[in-house]
Formats: C-alpha cells, structure tokens, sequence
C-alpha cells in the first residue's frame, strides 16, 4: 500500500489548476476513487510518475460530503483520463466537498 501525500487546494482556482495538471497527464493517472476510511480524493500514480518524485495524493473531504465527492469523482475520473479538463462547475461541486 503506498502512502499520499496530503494536498489541500487553498482556493477553487488552486484546485482547478490541479485538476487541468492531472488532465494534461492522465497518462500517468492510475486511479482517482474517495475513500471512506480516510476521508479523502487518492489520486494514485503510476510508476513513472512515482520514478521522477511525484507522490501519490490525498485530498481531504468533509464527512458529511462523501457521496457527493463520489459522484464528482466518478465523473471527473472519466473526463480526467479522457485528456479533457473539468469545467469550472465541477470544479466548484468538487471544491465544495472539500475539507478546508
């Protein structure tokens, strides 16, 4: 089990630019889930990514959030691999479950 690093965006912009950066790179995209024991986004990367020092990352999310970051994850995890970035309206459902 690898570990993650925890990130949390200080702004809706902030995460946005980190939600373009994942889609310029979702070849190096393993996996984007929530999890429910750790209360967070994983965004697991691949061995490259891992090989030049770019850490596996954990975003936090409220409690009370969960299955909504879910859905946006679900979503976004499509979109993200696709090569496309988020539209700043997922952004913001997204920034809205998070832990600040």
């Amino acid at each position: 089990m690898s570990s993650y690093k925890v990130v949390s965006p200080s702004s809706e912009g902030q995460l946005i630019e980190q939600l373009e950066n994942m889609a310029k790179n979702h070849d190096h995209v393993s996996e984007v889930r929530v999890d429910d024991a750790s209360s967070a986004i994983q965004l697991k990367l691949d061995g490259k990514a891992h090989f030049f020092g770019y850490p596996d990352v954990a975003i936090p999310v409220r409690k009370d959030k969960l299955n909504q970051a879910k859905e946006i994850v679900s979503r976004l995890e499509r979109t993200i691999k696709s090569g496309t970035p988020p539209t700043r309206e997922e952004a913001h459902a997204l920034y809205e479950t998070l832990a600040h």
